[in-house]
């Protein structure tokens, strides 16, 4: 007999976990107050090994033109061009984009794309070392925007050993590939403020 697979299942075995008796355990201690768009995000803070972190910058460009920017996966090549060669999209569906990413080092991975709100993205990450999602976060203030990435990343196979070790490496990783480069392009294109 088939047993169904729900959206929490799928996501432990995605992770690499498949005691769905310990999921249900840990979705119900999960704190009522969650918001639901949060909830596969904070998943991640129940499964062990979790690397949580959070870096930001000011950009001086509308919250808008930053949101525009960062969802328009066609031209992450050029937002990223030291992480990306290029992207195909392989699905639309209830407001999740599923992108197909030419990673330089990684080689095809599948990226998760999810409006959160008018001033939040959230992206998942699947790559073969590990499993991330980010929390982009599009504030605006008195330089244009605060742009702040919040990282859930569970590390995959013998790498889940430096898991204590790598948070810091993450975040420069972070600051370096995805936040320097929407600075760098927001002032290279005039998106100023």
């Amino acid at each position: 007999m088939q047993q169904k697979m729900t959206a929490s299942t799928m996501y432990l075995f995605m992770m690499g976990t498949q005691n769905s008796q310990y999921f249900e355990k840990r979705e119900t201690t999960a704190p009522p107050m969650l918001k639901k768009e949060f909830y596969h995000a904070a998943l991640f803070c129940y499964i062990q090994y979790m690397i949580h972190t959070t870096a930001g910058i000011a950009i001086g460009a509308d919250p808008w033109r930053l949101i525009a920017l960062y969802t328009n996966y066609d031209t992450w090549h050029k937002l990223f061009p030291q992480t990306i060669r290029g992207t195909r999209l392989i699905e639309e569906n209830n407001g999740v984009t599923i992108v197909e990413v030419d990673h330089r080092t990684e080689g095809h991975v599948i990226n998760m794309l999810t409006p959160v709100s008018n001033r939040e993205v959230r992206l998942e990450e699947i790559k073969p070392h590990y499993h991330a999602v980010f929390i982009n976060r599009f504030q605006p203030n008195e330089e244009g925007t605060l742009f702040t990435v919040e990282a859930f990343v569970k590390l995959k196979g013998y790498h889940k050993l430096t898991s204590p070790l790598v948070e810091r490496y993450i975040k420069t990783r972070i600051r370096k590939y995805m936040l320097e480069p929407m600075l760098q392009y927001a002032s290279r294109f005039n998106l100023q403020y």
